[in-house]
């Protein structure tokens, strides 16, 4: 219950916030007008769609300070001044549906006294008239200076609106995206609706192929362990003393090479596998290695795999050999 509580909560945050948000509990901001004194604002909390009793606030330090300890943890919505928003009808032909945005954005000069750079806008889909081949759309526009001053002093003090929108006459608001359309969000909404699905079955799909692959590298390791175990259970004595017969006891060629070394043998690498000794190093006489291992009971076969050479740091010479180990 906790996962699907806790997965719920993820596929929430991927639909649009317009969307989820709904008549969320919020704060909003109104210009009321610029004065010598300073830019005054009208603050009205909202709460389940509803607007409480209004206030005025100057946008001064100590203004914007109660603003933050106002807003608290609610939105904060920046409204335009009454009068700022302009409507009308648009009728476009049909082939427009595919993108009407794109459309308007660039009759706005046409349609609007103002280019699309300048507003803040929206648009919604009235009807579609399939035998006068024409798309009738409504377009809400708000000049960007009517709400350029506020925005400016709200920025300075790091406080942004959640989301811009203009009072509609006769009741309601209309929501204010800077040209995003309801047509766009609606989609948005379908290809989140359609991602849904997906989304939900994918961590599934992924937890099965995780654990397919844990199954298959737990097959690949149980010789490994049956082997543990078998060494584990008291036969691993045999085991090590097979193969030290087979290639000697490491332990003692490392003492012995410890008492062979000559003091002025300096080495910088050492490896001892399957039962060959590889040294390399400096030293003041490469050539007498070779006799102290022929000579010493633990090694045999010694031999130089590298020609000696002069140390570019000192006056010994630098070495390579390799050595068999005695059974």
């Amino acid at each position: 219950m906790l996962f699907l509580r806790w997965w719920a909560t993820q596929l929430l945050a991927l639909v649009p916030r317009q969307l989820r948000d709904g008549p969320a509990d919020a704060l909003v901001v109104t210009p009321d007008g610029a004065t010598p004194e300073g830019l005054d604002v009208r603050l009205e909390g909202r709460k389940r769609g509803r607007l409480g009793p209004a206030r005025h606030l100057r946008l001064d330090q100590a203004g914007l300070a109660s603003l933050r300890r106002l807003r608290g943890r609610r939105r904060l919505v920046l409204q335009a001044p009454a009068g700022a928003l302009l409507v009308r009808d648009v009728v476009l032909p049909l082939a427009a549906a595919r993108d009407p945005a794109a459309v308007l954005r660039y009759e706005m000069d046409r349609l609007t006294p103002f280019t699309a750079a300048e507003v803040f806008w929206r648009w919604s889909d009235l009807r579609r008239d399939r035998a006068g081949d024409r798309l009738l759309l409504r377009l809400s526009v708000v000049p960007r200076d009517s709400l350029a001053a506020v925005r400016d002093a709200l920025a300075a003090a790091n406080l942004r609106p959640d989301r811009l929108e203009a009072a509609v006459p006769g009741g309601g608001t209309v929501l204010l995206d800077a040209g995003a359309a309801t047509g766009q969000i609606r989609g948005l909404a379908i290809l989140c609706a359609c991602l849904a699905p997906v989304a939900a079955a994918l961590p599934l799909l992924r937890q099965e192929r995780t654990a397919v692959a844990v199954e298959a590298r737990i097959a690949s390791l149980r010789p490994l362990a049956a082997r543990a175990e078998v060494l584990r259970q008291g036969q691993g004595a045999d085991v090590v003393s097979a193969e030290r017969a087979r290639i000697g006891d490491p332990l003692q060629a490392l003492a012995a090479l410890a008492v062979l070394l000559p003091a002025d043998t300096v080495l910088s690498e050492l490896s001892l596998q399957s039962g060959r000794l590889e040294l390399q190093g400096d030293t003041a006489a490469a050539a007498r290695l070779i006799g102290l291992l022929a000579a010493a009971p633990d090694f045999r076969d010694p031999a130089f795999t590298a020609p000696v050479t002069r140390a570019a740091d000192g006056p010994g010479e630098r070495f390579t050999l390799r050595a068999a180990l005695v059974p």
